[in-house]
């Protein structure tokens, strides 16, 4: 399974707008792939799982590079 969590872009954006003295962008991204990590503990979706931070305005920011490669070693050793 792949868990994907997209427009990352608008929250690292709302979050610089809301607190602009203590944005880091990076602790941003941090706090959404745990909560992301922490939905799939909850939701028993297994340990194999990865979670993914996306953009689709920016995709060579954050995981959307990683997502893909995960998504053709998938391809390449489940479909036939």
């Amino acid at each position: 399974f792949f868990y994907v969590r997209t427009k990352i872009d608008k929250t690292t954006a709302e979050d610089a707008a809301k607190f602009p003295r203590t944005y880091c962008e990076e602790r941003v991204v941090q706090r959404i792939r745990e909560r992301c990590r922490e939905a799939m503990n909850t939701g028993k979706v297994g340990s194999g799982t990865k979670a993914f931070a996306v953009s689709a305005v920016n995709k060579d920011k954050w995981d959307f590079r990683a997502l893909l490669q995960g998504k053709n070693i998938f391809r390449k050793n489940f479909i036939k």
